[in-house]
């Protein structure tokens, strides 16, 4: 069995030990948090916001412009695949490049629809909709022959 003064020095290591880790622990945080400690760089990491439709009600054949906003939340830059879809199916996509540290860069779509209907949208995980509605009737053409114009 150890001796009292034995139980006594080993526990006075102990917490010696137990203040160093805490000040050493405090330490890197502290100049982790000033930025004096270099860290690894974060990957690139995408949200999608701002989904917007315009017109959200068009005539037939009319162009619909949809668009969005990708951000790379990530400290490296990095390409992030922009797939529209139109009623569940792919219909268009893009690939874009967007440097890192929270820099934006907007995708826009145009999408023209020659069937009458309502139209779900799904663009990285967010979601939209339009209507295509039929084009009023064209005027039509009048034609005038052997005009009577009086007096004359």
């Amino acid at each position: 069995m150890p001796s009292h003064s034995a139980v006594t020095k080993l526990k006075a290591i102990l917490i010696i030990d137990l203040i160093m880790v805490a000040a050493a622990a405090g330490t890197y945080l502290y100049l982790q948090n000033q930025g004096l400690v270099a860290t690894a760089a974060k990957p690139a990491e995408f949200r999608v916001t701002d989904l917007i439709i315009t017109p959200s009600e068009a005539e037939e054949a009319e162009p619909i412009l949809i668009t969005a906003n990708i951000t790379n939340i990530g400290d490296l830059e990095g390409t992030y695949d922009a797939n529209l879809t139109i009623n569940n199916v792919l219909t268009q996509n893009q690939t874009v490049v967007v440097p890192g540290n929270n820099t934006s860069t907007i995708v826009e779509f145009t999408v023209i629809e020659e069937t009458i209907g309502d139209y779900a949208v799904e663009l990285g995980g967010l979601t939209g909709s339009f209507k295509i509605k039929a084009a009023p009737p064209t005027a039509s053409n009048i034609h005038l022959s052997n005009p009577l114009v009086t007096p004359y």
